[in-house]
């Protein structure tokens, strides 16, 4: 059943945070993200490198719900994937604004911290389907 389950995690991952970020970049703020990013973004981005991130976040993920997810209810899930997700979430919305030259600084980290805040939201719902009791 684990594996099964880990499995599923893994598919259900990947694809919920591959959608998500089509339509947060892409459909709902892709001229924001390009007025703010236009000076280094690479166009078309190296989709091989991102998807590759998000499998190595999916079995992070299914490693910390197999270990420590207690199955308390909802929001020690979201709790969970907010922990695991804290590095990557200040890094797009804190350090990349910092390092490279980004137009409208309070405005790109904004959608940054929407953008994780959000999947974050959503990937400990999907956990908390897939781990509780």
């Amino acid at each position: 059943m684990i594996a099964k389950r880990a499995v599923l995690a893994f598919v259900l991952y990947v694809a919920l945070t591959f959608a998500w970020a089509v339509v947060w970049n892409l459909l709902l703020f892709k001229d924001a993200y390009h007025a703010a990013t236009a000076a280094f973004v690479r166009d078309p981005p190296i989709f091989a490198l991102g998807l590759a991130a998000i499998a190595i976040q999916a079995a992070a993920l299914i490693y910390l719900f197999e270990r420590y997810y207690r199955r308390e209810g909802v929001w020690e899930a979201i709790l969970l994937t907010f922990a695991a997700g804290v590095f990557t979430l200040t890094f797009g919305a804190l350090v990349i604004p910092a390092k490279f030259l980004v137009q409208g600084v309070a405005t790109y980290a904004l959608l940054e911290l929407g953008y994780g805040g959000i999947h974050h939201i959503l990937a400990g719902l999907l956990f908390f389907g897939l781990y509780r009791r």
